[in-house]
């Protein structure tokens, strides 16, 4: 006998063929390996979470096209230091080390727990090389990515989180001492608008790399950001969200990947 899955725990205030109306702990913005991860962490703390897409959760965003790949580095000094210094001199030291450290310490921890909960690639994963700096008996993660996000999609699921798909968010809420405090969108194949009320709204979106041709990035078209700005969060680094890559002419993406594997 299969097993039921966990019920969300959030209030669900209206639910008619006219508006969707939800209160909850946590409401996730996205649909791809931040947005997913996000969830999972918010359900094991006990939160009531809500994951609401504009696409379908486990196909969905840059990674569902162009692979997926996680830094992981382990947690030994003179290696983070290695990695790390390494991205500072390429990035003009404008990097934050602490937030470094915080994201490999985390992907290190998380990625760790995936074989426990069943997890088994389709396909060997490829070598990582010297893009995500692992070396020879390290542990990696990086591949093709549908079996990794249907996972996950999952695993989001069994958390009991409550998903929305093929339901755009448009706009953020805020309160009346102007904190986030939920978001509007629609449900396209039903129809209907939605309201999330929530405690905290996480905004994991993706970047800036729509019509670009970058591989999977016509879905990234900022709107997470957008939304933002429009209740007022500054933005830091933009001057990079537009930077597009030396290419050969006629090609359908702008990566720099072709130069990786060039001759010379």
């Amino acid at each position: 006998m299969a097993r039921s899955l966990p019920r969300f725990h959030g209030q669900i205030v209206t639910d008619d063929s006219e508006s969707l109306h939800v209160s909850t702990d946590v409401l996730i913005v996205g649909g791809g390996p931040a947005a997913t991860w996000a969830a999972v962490a918010a359900a094991e703390s006990g939160a009531s979470v809500m994951l609401v897409d504009k696409g379908y959760v486990g196909a969905s965003g840059v990674a569902a096209t162009a692979g997926v790949g996680h830094w992981l580095v382990p947690p030994v000094p003179e290696r983070r230091d290695e990695e790390i210094s390494r991205r500072e001199r390429s990035g003009g030291f404008i990097t934050d080390r602490v937030w470094t450290e915080a994201v490999l310490d985390e992907a290190w921890e998380r990625t760790a727990l995936i074989p426990e909960w069943g997890y088994k690639p389709s396909a060997k994963p490829r070598s990582p090389g010297s893009l995500f700096g692992a070396r020879p008996g390290e542990r990696s993660f990086s591949g093709a990515a549908p079996d990794y996000l249907r996972f996950l999609r999952g695993k989001v699921k069994k958390s009991g989180v409550h998903v929305l798909d093929h339901s755009p968010a448009l706009e953020l809420l805020v309160d009346s001492n102007g904190t986030v405090s939920g978001a509007t969108g629609y449900q396209r194949q039903v129809k209907r608008p939605w309201r999330v009320d929530a405690g905290a709204v996480i905004l994991a979106t993706g970047g800036t790399t729509w019509k670009s041709h970058s591989l999977g990035g016509d879905v990234n078209t900022g709107e997470g950001h957008l939304m933002a700005v429009e209740v007022g969060a500054h933005l830091s680094s933009m001057e990079f969200s537009n930077f597009y890559g030396m290419v050969p002419f006629g090609t359908s993406m702008d990566k720099n990947g072709f130069f990786v594997s060039a001759s010379y």
